[in-house]
């Protein structure tokens, strides 16, 4: 009698530690959440605030801080329509050019947010009449978000440029969420 309870006990053991094995195994593979490609164009900018300095009095050096809100379209129905806040400061040199890095909210019509660190290079070009254009590249890293995008990573690479009519900026990256 003694020996069949032990066995009893030991099957009912073996078999709790397979079912919470499997368990555990589903939860995880739930959390692994999705990965894809993505992209957008930024076609629109709105200067929140901007403020200019000079650096240390030494000539043609820059500090350009700002917070901007950005429009987004993509042919990925959760990007479409996103509002990209900007946090930004540009050190320019000689003739304009110069690195920027920041932080980006991205404000998605579901109400998610997705964060971002970014840093790259822009050159400030001059054309004759006076018409000038400055073109800028650079990276940004994921590093988390709100709703389905807190935990999310991510690479992705922007090129762009502006003018005097404005601006147009091309996004392409990974996100894991």
């Amino acid at each position: 009698m003694f020996r069949k309870l032990c066995n009893a006990t030991v099957r009912q053991v073996a078999l709790t530690i397979v079912f919470s094995a499997m368990a555990i195994g589903l939860a995880t593979v739930a959390e692994a959440g999705e990965k894809k490609k993505f992209n957008y164009t930024k076609n629109a900018r709105q200067t929140i605030v901007e403020t200019k300095m000079a650096v240390g009095g030494i000539p043609e050096r820059e500090l350009v801080q700002g917070i901007y809100l950005d429009s987004c379209q993509s042919p990925d129905r959760d990007f479409e329509g996103m509002k990209e806040r900007v946090y930004n400061q540009d050190e320019n040199g000689a003739g304009g050019n110069g690195m920027h890095r920041g932080y980006s909210i991205d404000e998605l019509k579901s109400g998610d947010q997705i964060f971002q660190r970014y840093e790259g290079t822009h050159k400030l070009v001059v054309k004759d009449g006076g018409a000038w254009e400055v073109t800028y590249q650079g990276k940004a890293e994921i590093i988390g978000g709100t709703g389905k995008y807190k935990n999310a990573r991510g690479q992705l690479k922007y090129k762009g440029r502006f003018t005097a009519d404005g601006m147009t900026e091309d996004d392409t990256g990974d996100i894991e969420y």
